[in-house]
């Protein structure tokens, strides 16, 4: 079925020479083609080399986390007992704050309601969090209850809210 065009269209496209009516129609064939890739083809294209990114990137850290476990469940094993007094908790909890690169980045510190010391923390290398958090819990055994990170528009860096105290393995909680 060919297709229609309007009069004054079929009028100047009968006026075209053979050999124009070829560039104009493979130029017409080129731009469609051109079109469906720009708006079609490569955008899915892009997504999945992005997605195949993220699956690298997934992997990459479960494997890591797959060689921190045996570290963690060794830390859990020989951790000290937090303190049982919250305001005991808070006081270490700040000491260990003052003595890390944590200590400008904390906005708030308190006890909220279930008796656990919340942090606020500002802008902050994810690194350092958590190599503090990892002090703090194989250090003086302090675990983490409850932990939210969101990142920023700095590569590496987030800001966090963390509730630590509360139970440990000594004290009570069973692991799996």
């Amino acid at each position: 079925m060919p297709i229609q065009l309007p009069t004054a269209l079929q009028e100047k496209w009968q006026t075209l020479s053979t050999r124009e009516r070829w560039i104009a129609g493979s130029g017409s064939l080129l731009l469609i083609i051109f079109l469906i890739y720009s708006f079609l083809i490569e955008p899915i294209v892009e997504k999945m080399q992005q997605l195949k990114q993220d699956i690298s990137t997934e992997t990459e850290l479960l494997s890591w986390m797959q060689t921190v476990v045996p570290q963690i469940n060794t830390t859990q094993k020989t951790a000290k007992t937090t303190p049982k007094d919250p305001e005991a908790l808070v006081a270490l909890i700040e000491q260990s704050i003052q003595q890390s690169p944590l200590k400008d980045s904390v906005e708030e510190i308190g006890l909220n309601q279930q008796g656990l010391v919340q942090l606020q923390l500002g802008s902050i290398p994810l690194n350092a969090l958590i190599s503090w958090l990892y002090g703090l819990f194989q250090n003086q055994g302090i675990p983490i209850q409850q932990l939210n990170i969101d990142r920023t528009d700095v590569p590496g860096v987030v800001v966090a809210t963390v509730q630590l105290g509360g139970l440990n393995n000594k004290q009570g909680m069973k692991t799996k």
